[in-house]
């Protein structure tokens, strides 16, 4: 159960980090048609990013629970089980 608490709290820190370009650009001014595309564009990448490490979260917490069978392993301990290979 750490593990999914600990994916899913990765998860939530690269989408904040994935909108802070875009919250930076929203603060501007839409007076042109090349900034509104801008504005567009920015929002379509954000929504593509954060889709994006959604389902990496998913297919890695996915391999996780395949990987220990379903019991609870640290992730530290994951990580030295797979450099040891």
């Amino acid at each position: 159960m750490g593990e999914r608490r600990l994916v899913a709290r990765d998860r939530s820190l690269a989408r904040c980090v994935a909108a802070v370009p875009a919250l930076d650009h929203l603060r501007g001014e839409f007076k042109s048609a090349s900034g509104t595309l801008t504005g567009l564009l920015l929002l379509t990448t954000y929504v593509f990013v954060s889709a994006a490490i959604f389902l990496v979260g998913a297919e890695l917490d996915e391999l996780l629970r395949k990987e220990t069978d379903g019991r609870g392993v640290a992730l530290p301990d994951l990580v030295l089980a797979v450099v040891r290979r």
